[in-house]
């Protein structure tokens, strides 16, 4: 029994050795050994880095091999075969990939020799690093002109950004930058991406844009910058939030006036309104919107600068009597404020009837009998001619009828009386010629 256990041990002994063949010391362990990384800190993605092993050989047998096991995600081991003969001093490299876990955390590097002819280490020596993993790979700056706490809708701003890669052992490769603005949260521009290339270990890259205010909304601006690069077999692509503002809300002041002419006119007769605009503002006004009432666009100005005015012409047909005004709309990039005109009432005026004249019939004169001379010698004058009317009512065409009946009435009296006197002279007449024959009867 007490054999079996013997031999069990040993076995179990045997086993460990050669599961753990990295803790077995032999007899004869003299070397030393240093080392040391580069880089010391590398990208926070990790890459190929360098291990430098200083062995030194301070035993009296040759170290004909030394293994390097490295406790990494996914496990290192390596071994060098050589000789470093005693006394003497060897440096060896191993390449050791590092991921983004190995780094800024402790871990264990085991460095083992032979120094005979058997398989098993005859020294070990173990150590504890930490790699470090740079996030800020690259620093960045920035700075705003003019320097503000807040800026005009108005204003204009250049804004330099600033780019150092702070890795000193590596350089990075197909470098290149690109901007994204917001306002209030949501992205309002993203600028084109613009190479710049190799950026070697310390070298600042820098770029430069002037952003008109006016193109965005008003509220909390914002810039995140971005660069994206190569290093050490990794590819990155790093934001940074850099310029933050406020852009205020820009203020209107501005006027507008409809006048027309005419005002009074006959039904779908033209009239020509004019809207006189006038900014009073500080801001320049990017255009104005004349609407109706309905909403219907009617017309749109170009861009005006402060205190600067002009007019607006339009037109339209009116067929009744309205009130006319406008909706008057300013806009300064995305903002906007509105007003309403003054009303112009227009007159349609109703067209007036002509009076329509009556044609009258001309009385046809009528001729009486010539009396013929009676058959004694004396001779009579003959008859006049005279005129008898015939007398039709005159139609009544127009307001006034009972002047127009008298009118016609004073000319029937006329005719008579005429008639009568035409009567009288001819009788004079006759009588007269009588009277100049008896008289020159009796003078003979």
């Amino acid at each position: 029994m007490k054999t079996y256990k013997l031999l069990v041990l040993a076995l179990v002994v045997l086993l460990m050795v050669s599961i753990f063949p990295t803790t077995a010391i032999a007899t004869n362990s003299d070397f030393d050994v240093e080392y040391e990384f580069n880089p010391e800190i590398v990208p926070f993605k990790g890459g190929n880095v360098q291990m430098v092993l200083q062995v030194e050989n301070k035993g009296t047998t040759n170290i004909t091999w030394v293994d390097v096991v490295v406790n990494t995600a996914a496990p290192y081991s390596e071994r060098w075969t050589g000789t470093i003969v005693p006394g003497a001093i060897r440096t060896i490299s191993f390449w050791i990939p590092f991921a983004e876990d190995d780094l800024n955390i402790q871990k264990i590097l085991q460095v083992s020799m032979n120094n005979n002819i058997t398989a098993n280490p005859d020294g070990v020596k173990m150590f504890t690093f930490e790699l470090e993993g740079k996030i800020n790979i690259f620093a960045h700056t920035f700075s705003v002109t003019p320097v503000k706490t807040s800026y005009e809708h108005t204003d204009t701003i250049e804004i330099t950004h600033n780019f150092t890669n702070s890795i000193t052992t590596h350089a990075a490769t197909n470098a290149r930058t690109q901007l994204f603005i917001r306002v209030n949260g949501d992205v309002e521009m993203v600028t084109s991406v613009l190479s710049h290339g190799m950026v070697f270990p310390g070298m600042e890259i820098s770029r430069v844009m002037t952003f008109d205010l006016s193109e965005f909304s008003a509220g909390d601006f914002h810039i995140t910058s971005n660069i994206k690069f190569d290093m050490m077999g990794e590819s990155y692509s790093l934001s940074a939030n850099s310029v933050e503002f406020t852009i205020n809300e820009p203020e209107f002041d501005f006027t507008a006036v409809l006048s027309a002419e005419p005002t009074e006119i006959a039904a779908g007769e033209t009239v020509e309104f004019t809207v006189a605009l006038s900014n009073n503002g500080d801001s320049a006004i990017d255009t104005f919107e004349i609407r109706n009432a309905e909403g219907g666009l009617i017309a749109a100005t170009e861009s005006m600068p402060a205190g600067g005015s002009g007019s607006v012409p339009t037109s339209a047909s009116i067929h009744e009597n309205t009130d006319v005004s406008y909706v008057v709309i300013a806009k300064i990039g995305e903002h906007n404020d509105s007003m309403e005109t003054n009303t112009v009432h227009i007159v349609v005026v109703e067209p007036t009837e002509e009076p329509t004249a009556t044609p009258t019939e001309t009385p046809e004169p009528i001729a009486t009998e010539t009396l013929s001379p009676s058959p004694s010698d004396e001779v009579l004058p003959s008859a006049t001619t005279i005129e008898k009317t015939s007398e039709k009512p005159i139609e009544v065409v127009r307001e006034d009828v009972e002047n127009e009946a008298k009118s016609g009435l004073s000319t029937t009296m006329l005719l008579l009386i005429m008639g009568i006197l035409a009567l009288i002279i001819a009788s004079l007449i006759v009588l007269t010629v009588i009277m100049l024959k008896r008289n020159k009867e009796k003078s003979a």
